[in-house]
């Protein structure tokens, strides 16, 4: 037979597992989140830094390197907001 007991028990279960599963739901998508603002920063700054560099060096004469330099910084940057993007898709799906 089965007893009141019983059924709340399994009722207890059900619900400390519903609640561990949306926990762990909402833990990967704050980490998630905190992966793209990490990444976007980064990128976003070393783009700025690329322009910033690019237009103070700009003035001299040799800034053929200063050229390659940042734009290979906002190469990078620009690939990094991608891969942050590309991360938060795959898990969030």
């Amino acid at each position: 037979m089965i007893t009141t007991t019983t059924i709340i028990i399994i009722i207890i279960i059900i619900i400390i597992i519903i609640t561990i599963i949306i926990i762990t739901i909402i833990i990967i998508i704050i980490i998630n989140i905190i992966i793209i603002i990490v990444v976007v920063v980064v990128g976003l700054i070393m783009i700025l830094i690329c322009v910033i560099v690019f237009a103070v060096k700009m003035k001299e004469a040799e800034s053929g390197w200063i050229f390659g330099y940042s734009f290979g910084l906002s190469i990078a940057g620009a690939l990094l907001i991608a891969i942050g993007g590309g991360i938060t898709f795959n898990t969030s799906r």
